[in-house]
């Protein structure tokens, strides 16, 4: 198959089916494609394309893995969502037959969430942005960090990826911590339970105020 599209039809293409009516067109479908078989009916003729898609659901129940992540919106009025405006959680399960999804949180009816994409190159971006402010002050005394168990050779290909870049770019200070599954950092204003994470506790010296007396 030749053409603008050549390889750029792949599993996981987003669709959208639209309809006129009264001169105003209207999107009355989303969803993925599953795959783009193509045959050749008579000798000498342009290929058929046959497309294969699916809905949002049926697809999340082909990719799910136990573990798949998905983001709450802390503040869903934004005009636009992006870095740092989700919790994430995992979906423990899909119910095929229902179409439920089971997590580990309470979801509120109304709540936008957003499904997640693991991925080694943004996880490191994000953890370089986070540090790269700490590295405008004064180095710190020790530190403490608290890394999820799932960013760890799984994802970065090797152990110790987050003490390891947290330790060059703050100086080789003390360092403690442990992986969990569950870590506590702030986030809109108040201290939430993460997943997916890092938390990092940085102890900087108090300079002494001015003598009295």
């Amino acid at each position: 198959i030749q053409g603008p599209y050549f390889g750029r039809l792949t599993p996981g293409t987003p669709l959208r089916i639209r309809n006129t009516y009264a001169a105003t067109e209207y999107a009355t479908w989303y969803g993925y494609v599953r795959r783009w078989p193509h045959s050749y009916p008579g000798a000498g003729t342009d290929a058929v394309a046959r497309v294969e898609a699916t809905d949002a659901l049926g697809w999340l129940l082909e990719q799910t893995s136990p573990t798949t992540p998905f983001g709450i919106a802390i503040d869903a009025a934004k005009p636009r969502l992006g870095r740092g405006d989700f919790v994430i959680r995992p979906v423990m399960t899909v119910d095929a037959a229902t179409g439920a999804l089971m997590t580990s949180e309470t979801i509120k009816p109304g709540t936008t969430i957003q499904f997640q994409v693991r991925d080694a190159a943004t996880a490191h971006d994000d953890l370089a942005l986070l540090v790269a402010a700490q590295q405008l002050q004064e180095p710190p005394a020790a530190a403490l960090l608290f890394s999820c168990n799932r960013r760890g050779s799984r994802m970065f290909g090797r152990p110790g990826h987050d003490a390891e870049f947290i330790a060059e770019r703050l100086v080789h200070p003390p360092l403690a911590g442990f992986h969990c599954a569950g870590e506590i950092g702030p986030l809109g204003g108040r201290s939430r339970v993460h997943t997916e994470t890092a938390s990092l506790a940085l102890f900087r010296a108090t300079r002494p105020g001015p003598a009295i007396g």
